[in-house]
C-alpha cells in the first residue's frame, strides 16, 4: 500500500513538473528579432524585401509589438531629396508572436486587398 502511495506521489510530482515547465516556457515573451522574422515571413513583406532597399524594425509598446516595414527611396545625386523611408505597412503583434492587426490588408500571395484597421487601433 505505501508503495502504491508513492508511486502516486511521484506521478503527481512529476505530472506538476511538467506541467509547470510548459506554463513558464508558453508565458516567455519573444525577442525583437523573432517578431522581426515573423513580419518579414509575411508574402507581401517578403515582395517588398526581394524588390530593393526595405526594412522592418519592431518596437516593444506595452505588452505588444509594434512593427514598421518600410523602403527607402533615393533619388538619386540628381535631385536635392536626401534619402527617406516611406512606410509600407504597419504590424501589431502580441507577445506570443499572433499579428493581431496590419494597416493594409493582403492576401496570401501578397496582393493587395484593402485597408484595415486605423492608424490608431492598430498602433
Amino acid at each position: 500500500m505505501k508503495t502504491k502511495i508513492s508511486v502516486l506521489v511521484l506521478l503527481f510530482i512529476a505530472i506538476s513538473t511538467i506541467g509547470i515547465y510548459f506554463l513558464i516556457n508558453s508565458s516567455k515573451p519573444i525577442s525583437q528579432q523573432t517578431v522581426e522574422s515573423i513580419v518579414k515571413s509575411q508574402p507581401e513583406v517578403k515582395n517588398l524585401l526581394n524588390s530593393g532597399d526595405s526594412f522592418v524594425k519592431a518596437e516593444k509598446r506595452g505588452n505588444d509589438w509594434v512593427v514598421q516595414v518600410a523602403s527607402v527611396q533615393s533619388y538619386g545625386k540628381d535631385k536635392n531629396i536626401p534619402p527617406h523611408s516611406t512606410t509600407f505597412n504597419w504590424y501589431k503583434l502580441d507577445q506570443r508572436g499572433k499579428i493581431l492587426c496590419s494597416m493594409f490588408i493582403y492576401d496570401n500571395q501578397g496582393k493587395f486587398i484593402g485597408s484595415g484597421e486605423t492608424e490608431k487601433s492598430c498602433i
